[in-house]
C-alpha cells in the first residue's frame, strides 16, 4: 500500500534509544534475510519527550546503526505494511563492520517502521526528533542554509577533540537564529585516534548515550548526516576516542519568531527511487548503466516523480548510496543551477565501496533538479522519503496512510486429542523437547514447535513478502493444514 503523510512540524528530542537488539528482550539480534517492525513513539518515551500524541507523528529522524555485521551486507528501513525498496539504508563493508546512518522514517502501520537486514546482525535505533502533523505554523518548518562549513578542526580556532571532550558549536555565525528548533548538519570525523564514537546533540541538554558517526580505528574518516535539536544557536559534540572534525550546515528548523506559514513543511511519502546508473533504461536507469565520471555535474529530476507534486517542493529528504567507486573520494548534492558548494554529501573511504548517506537537498526552484557531483567515477543511487513545500506550495489533503489490505482468516479446528500422537498425520506435535524443557523458543533455521495443548496462534512476517497475494496464499494454506 502506499503512504502520503500530512504536512508536519520537526520536533527535536534528547535523544532517546528505542532499540538495541543487543540488550533487548524481544527483539534480538537478526538472523539473515530477516526482518522485524517496531513502534518508535508510542511505548518509546518518544511522543511523550515531543509532547504530542502518538497519532499525530508523520515520522520519525532515527540514527540507524548495524553492529557487528555477520558479513559483507545491508540493512533496510521503510513504513510497515509498503513494499519494502530494494535499497539500502547501512552497508556493512566486512564481518564485524558498525555503521550508522540516519534515516528520516516515515510511519506506516499501527505506527510502525520495519527493519531487514541482508546479513545476521544487531541493530541500534536512537530517535533523534518526529514530525508532526501540522497547518501553518512559525516553528518547525525547513530553512536551507548554504551548505556552509561551521566548524573544520584542520583550521585555525578550532582544536581536535582529545578522548573524552567535549565542545561546544556555536552556529549562529552561519546563519542559524538564536531561537531554531534544530538544525541539519554534515558531520564528518577525520583523523581519528582510535577507534570510536562522536556524538552531537543540543547545547544545555544532558549527554545521551547515542552515537553519530562510528569510526574504526586510526585516522580513519567517516561521515554522516545528523539531524539534532539546539539551543542559542549551539550544539555540544562528544568524542569518546578524539580527532578531528568538520561541520557543515545545510539548514535549520525554523523557532517562534518566524513568521507564521506552511512553507518548509515536511510530507513523508512511501520511500520511492529516483535513480540506479546501474539500470540501462527505464524511469531509473538514466545514465545508459553507465557509471558517473569524476566531476561529471549530473543533473537529476526530483519534483513531479514518486509523488514529489512538479513545482511544490523546496528541498527533499533523500538517501544517497555510491556504488563501488574507482577510489576514495567524495559526492556532492546540492541544488541545480547554484555554485558548487565548500561541502560534501556523502564520502567513500576507499574503492569499492558501497556507502550511503541521508541528505536534505535543496531543489532548484524552476526546475525542480538537484545536481550530483562526485570527485571520483562511481555508480550513484538516490531514493526519496518525502519533500518540504515551496513557499505557497498547496498543503497536500490528510495522509493516505498505510492500511491493511488482507484479512486474517477465521477458521477453527476441531479439538486436538488428549495427548500428542506419535503416529499419524499429527505426529510431529510430539518432537518439542527443546521448548518444552527450557521455555526457549527454538532457532527457526532448525525446528518450529509449539503447545499441542492449545490452539496455534502464528503472526506473519508481512515486511518479507513481496505482495498481498502471497500473504494470501500463507493464510489459506495454513488453515487447510
Amino acid at each position: 500500500a502506499e503512504l502520503q503523510g500530512s504536512a508536519s512540524a520537526f520536533t527535536a528530542i534528547t535523544p532517546i534509544r528505542i532499540l538495541d537488539t543487543r540488550s533487548d528482550a524481544d527483539i534480538k539480534r537478526l538472523w539473515l534475510e530477516s526482518a522485524f517492525s517496531i513502534d518508535p513513539v508510542t511505548d518509546t518515551g518518544v511522543a511523550a519527550a515531543a509532547g504530542v500524541n502518538p497519532d499525530d507523528i508523520t515520522a520519525v529522524v532515527v540514527n540507524t546503526t548495524i553492529v557487528r555485521a555477520g558479513s559483507r551486507g545491508f540493512g533496510t528501513m521503510w513504513p510497515t505494511g509498503s513494499e519494502r525498496l530494494l535499497t539500502s539504508t547501512n552497508n556493512a563493508e566486512f564481518e564485524g563492520h558498525t555503521i550508522p546512518n540516519l534515516v528520516i522514517a516515515p510511519l506506516g502501520l499501527d505506527n510502525k517502521i520495519s527493519f531487514y537486514g541482508s546479513t545476521t546482525t544487531d541493530v541500534v535505533l536512537d530517535v533523534l526528533g518526529v514530525f508532526v502533523e501540522s497547518g501553518a505554523t512559525s516553528a518547525g518548518r525547513f530553512e536551507a542554509l548554504g551548505p556552509v562549513r561551521a566548524f573544520d578542526t584542520r583550521k585555525p580556532g578550532d582544536d581536535e577533540f582529545d578522548a573524552g571532550d567535549t565542545q561546544v558549536i556555536d552556529l549562529k555565525g552561519v546563519g542559524v537564529p538564536a531561537d531554531a528548533t534544530g538544525v541539519v548538519l554534515n558531520v564528518t570525523a577525520i583523523r581519528s585516534k582510535a577507534r570510536g564514537n562522536f556524538r552531537i546533540w543540543s547545547d544545555g541538554q544532558p549527554r545521551p548515550a547515542h552515537s553519530n558517526v562510528n569510526v574504526l580505528g586510526v585516522n580513519y574518516n567517516a561521515g554522516n548526516q545528523v539531524i539534532s535539536g539546539v539551543k542559542d544557536g549551539k550544539v555540544q559534540v562528544y568524542s569518546t576516542q578524539g580527532g578531528g572534525m568538520t561541520i557543515d550546515v545545510t539548514g535549520y528548523f525554523t523557532g517562534t519568531s518566524a513568521p507564521s506559514s506552511t512553507e518548509g513543511l515536511f510530507v513523508p511519502l512511501t520511500p520511492g527511487r529516483l535513480l540506479d546508473t546501474r539500470q540501462n533504461g527505464g524511469p531509473i536507469g538514466l545514465n545508459g548503466g553507465n557509471k558517473i565520471d569524476a566531476g561529471q555535474a549530473f543533473a537529476l529530476q526530483v519534483d513531479g516523480r514518486n509523488d514529489i507534486p512538479d513545482g511544490e517542493a523546496k528541498a527533499a529528504a533523500l538517501n544517497i548510496t555510491g556504488v563501488r567507486a574507482a577510489d576514495r573520494g567524495y559526492v556532492k548534492a546540492f541544488a541545480e543551477g547554484t555554485p558548487e558548494p565548500e561541502t560534501s554529501s556523502l564520502n567513500y573511504t576507499t574503492g569499492g565501496q558501497v556507502v550511503p548517506n541521508h541528505a536534505i537537498t535543496s531543489l532548484n526552484e524552476a526546475n525542480g533538479q538537484i545536481t550530483l557531483l562526485s570527485l571520483e567515477q562511481t555508480h550513484l543511487v538516490v531514493d526519496a522519503t518525502g519533500y518540504f513545500l515551496a513557499e505557497g506550495a498547496p498543503v497536500p489533503p490528510v495522509g493516505n496512510l498505510v492500511g491493511k489490505t488482507v484479512d486474517p482468516g477465521n477458521y477453527v479446528p476441531p479439538a486436538l486429542p488428549a495427548a500428542a500422537p506419535t503416529t499419524g498425520p499429527y505426529d510431529f506435535l510430539f518432537d518439542r523437547g527443546a521448548f518444552s524443557s527450557s521455555g526457549v523458543r527454538p532457532d527457526p533455521t532448525i525446528r518450529a514447535a509449539w503447545d499441542n495443548c492449545a490452539p496455534l496462534d502464528y503472526a506473519i512476517n508481512i515486511d518479507l513478502a513481496e505482495n498481498d497475494q502471497q500473504i494470501q496464499v500463507v493464510i489459506d494454506s495454513i488453515e487447510e493444514v
